[in-house]
């Protein structure tokens, strides 16, 4: 956990003298410091743990999910529409997430 949160220190670091002034308010700089230093660390450290439960290759596939449900959660919460790209892109994904777990199910009966 300590290297996940000293590979965080280290990129803000580096990237502070490549970051040009903003002038976004204090509350969207509150809300990226959380997703910096809360949410991103928990997300690879619970990554990290979870490979001691699964296999690698499943502990990757599981984080496409992150990829097919990122247009759900933008419509849903923005009322976004994803493009068709992103659809058809997310169905792919999914239906192979499908027919492994289908076949793992299957081979471990």
């Amino acid at each position: 956990m300590a290297s996940i949160g000293l590979g965080s220190l280290f990129l803000a670091t580096i990237m502070f003298f490549f970051a040009e002034p903003s002038t976004y308010a204090a509350n969207t700089w509150y809300y990226m410091a959380c997703m910096g230093l809360i949410t991103a660390p928990i997300g690879r450290l619970m990554t990290l743990v979870a490979t001691r439960y699964i296999t690698a290759s499943e502990v990757s596939m599981t984080l496409m999910l992150n990829t097919v449900l990122a247009p759900v959660w933008g419509f849903l919460i923005f009322a976004e529409i994803p493009a068709s790209t992103s659809l058809v892109g997310g169905a792919i994904i999914l239906i192979t997430l499908l027919i492994y777990t289908y076949t793992s199910m299957k081979n471990a009966q």
